[in-house]
């Protein structure tokens, strides 16, 4: 239950806390990730062709 005036309604802290996931996700980077964001390093891992180790599948 959200205090009346302070955060407003549930839906609103809501939208701002998946706002700022978002964010901390997406767009901001990350010093431990050698600056990428948590999205990037993932794109990286999950295709190993991005990483030139020759699993490309185009011919």
């Amino acid at each position: 239950m959200a205090l009346p005036g302070l955060w407003g309604t549930g839906k609103h802290i809501s939208r701002v806390i998946a706002d700022r996931i978002g964010y901390y996700n997406h767009q901001r980077p990350h010093q431990v990730l050698g600056t990428q964001t948590p999205m990037r390093r993932y794109q990286l891992a999950a295709w190993p062709a991005h990483k030139g180790l020759g699993h490309d599948t185009a011919a």
